[in-house]
């Protein structure tokens, strides 16, 4: 026959509960140690709704165990026992109670109410319910710690005196006194779970144990040892905080509201946000019409301009079938590169990554499926570019207004002339700077353009390979402008010097690699951007294009990124920290991604 031992006792601020069976192969024992009064507290907050339902299953199992005495509803009883045992300590005593009875009843047969008395199952969940409240009015009226301007005694007895019979009542326990390693203590050996509730309280009584209502959940916590905190260490949030750490933080929200100096602080924190989003917004207007008004032009003006290039004849209509398509994504470009520029200069870097991936993968795509399976020839290859650039720039744009939606601080204005005429002030030196370079090479396009499709062809390839060995220039040159705006806005100078100093090694080396690369491997590498059999004339100017060009690139890139980084330096101490990330990022990247690009469109353009 089945037996079992469950006791507890308090020692060392800690609950200690030892607990077992003996299945006829001795006695199995358990133990465990809570923070006292942890489980009086967690059985308080306890819903006992959840777990109603379980215990009116077990009693209606019970009642069909005792009406046929079939083995599968002892089976069930035992299953029911073990998922109520899993919800609080308390109900381990229980468990083992009911299986000890439970054996009895099967061994002599006896499925009596005494045996089996189903009825205090009944009524427990609606007897819980009554001690949580009589638990909670003897915190309030006696051990509430907000409260303690009386002696705990002084207070039980007016507790006790005003509430009469719906107060808690206490009763004699069966307490031992029992040798526990080397102290003696007093133990508690249960019958039920209201012989644990009223040891407990019995011991916060004795001990004077205060409690308190915490300010965050509301629910009541012990306060040890003179404690002032009026928070709780429970979890409050999905987020794993605690009350007290959510405490902490309001509380130093509430001692900063009124402090002066805060109040500074938030004023221009709010200020420097909203210029912040005064700024992007006039940004981007400006730029809109300043690229519907190019791409109006570029549209009137494409044949002419491809003319005054010298494009050769055979090419010229095509040549201006690619630029009218170009031109007619023009505003999705400058949209794209602003927001690659905004997301920079906001920290979201791998943001425009994603969405260069994005475009890229979808343009391959777009370009087999009009140039392979359509045919149509380089139209569909421009086709294919201004979709897969128009798609990326509205979805950048949406991903942005999304972020931009996080800052709070509404902007002062859609449109304002002070902000344009700062970044005017700004650009207009790096405008002339990339007009002239984009002059430059057009000019040079124009020359090359004069000599006939095949030293064409060679010059084309060739400045396709200049283009793909800037990219990770460029790409470094952009993350310092970012980093270098970005620290000194943050008031970080120090880091600057030590951005520089890395990308500088960084490029260096990439310069060098390059260098080697296309002066040992020119020939191959060239052969890989031209037809399967492509003239002599051709070859050789690639080949010569290349071999000028890889030397300079141990020159040329090195001073890149030292513009970059005092382009930066002085738009924060001209414009203010916050706006030269913005302005930096707009005009530095937006003007060398666009004038590349047009360069490398027109070029192409003629080659095809």
């Amino acid at each position: 026959m089945i037996s079992f031992q469950f006791e507890t006792y308090i020692a060392d601020g800690a609950e200690h509960y030892s607990y077992g069976a003996d299945y006829g192969k001795g006695m199995v024992q358990t133990s465990k140690t809570v923070s006292f009064p942890e489980s009086l507290l967690s059985l308080v907050d306890m819903n006992i709704d959840e777990i109603e339902p379980a215990i009116r299953q077990l009693n209606e199992v019970l009642w069909q165990l005792t009406t046929t005495r079939e083995k599968q509803y002892a089976e069930e009883v035992n299953a029911l026992l073990d998922e109520l045992e899993l919800r609080h300590i308390y109900f381990q005593q229980l468990a083992l109670d009911w299986r000890y009875r439970l054996s009895r009843a099967v061994i002599f047969e006896q499925y009596t109410e005494d045996m089996l008395p189903r009825k205090y199952l009944y009524a427990l969940p609606d007897t819980l319910r009554r001690m949580q409240g009589q638990i909670v009015e003897l915190f309030e009226n006696v051990l509430d710690a907000d409260n303690s301007d009386e002696p705990t005694s002084k207070r039980m007895v007016d507790y006790y005196q005003r509430s009469g019979e719906t107060a808690f009542r206490f009763y004699p326990q069966p307490i031992g006194f029992e040798l526990i390693g080397e102290v003696f203590t007093e133990v508690l050996t249960p019958n039920n779970i209201y012989d644990i509730l009223d040891f407990q309280l019995r011991a916060c009584v004795k001990q004077e144990i205060k409690m308190r209502r915490c300010k965050n959940c509301g629910r009541y916590f012990a306060v040890m040892r003179h404690g002032a905190t009026e928070y709780c260490g429970r979890v409050a949030d999905e987020r794993g905080r605690t009350c007290r750490e959510v405490g902490a933080i309001n509380t130093w929200t509430r001692s900063k509201r009124d402090d002066e100096v805060f109040k500074v602080y938030r004023r221009e924190y709010k200020k420097r946000f909203a210029r912040m989003k005064s700024a992007v917004y006039t940004a981007l207007l400006t730029f809109l019409a300043v690229s519907v008004l190019l791409a109006g032009v570029g549209l009137l003006c494409s044949e002419q301009i491809m003319t005054a290039l010298k494009t050769p004849p055979d090419a010229l209509e095509i040549a201006v079938t690619y630029l009218n398509i170009y031109f007619y994504g023009l505003p999705f470009l400058f949209l794209y590169n602003i927001l690659s520029s905004l997301f920079n200069a906001l920290g979201k870097s791998r943001i425009p990554l994603y969405f260069l991936i994005f475009s890229s993968l979808l343009n391959v795509v777009l370009d087999w499926y009009f140039v392979a399976v359509l045919h149509r020839g380089v139209p569909g290859a421009a086709y294919a570019t201004f979709l897969a650039q128009g798609l990326s720039a509205v979805l950048s744009f949406g991903v942005f207004l999304l972020e931009l939606r996080r800052i709070p601080e509404r902007s002062n204005g859609l449109f304002r002339f002070g902000e344009l005429r700062a970044m005017t002030r700004v650009a207009l030196p790096s405008i002339l700077q990339q007009s002239t370079v984009s002059i430059g090479m057009m000019l040079v396009q124009s020359v090359v353009n004069g000599f006939g499709t095949q030293i064409l062809a060679g010059f084309s390839a060739a400045a396709r390979i200049e283009s793909l060995c800037i990219v990770p220039m460029a790409a470094i040159s952009n993350a310092l402008s970012s980093y270098t705006a970005q620290n000194i806005g943050a008031e970080k100078p120090e880091r600057v010097p030590q951005g520089y100093r890395a990308a500088n090694r960084m490029i260096v080396l990439i310069s060098v690699l390059l260098c080697v690369l296309l002066e040992l491997f020119r020939t191959p590498i060239i052969a890989m951007f031209l037809d399967a059999a492509p003239s002599p004339e051709t070859v050789a100017t690639g080949e010569h294009y290349l071999q000028f060009i890889g030397f300079f690139f141990c020159l040329a890139y090195r001073a890149f990124a030292v513009k970059i980084c005092f382009s930066s330096r002085i738009l924060a101490i001209c414009s203010g920290p916050l706006p030269s990330m913005l302005i930096s990022k707009i005009i530095l990247t937006t003007g060398a991604a666009s004038s590349s690009r047009i360069q490398c469109s027109l070029s192409s353009g003629s080659h095809r």
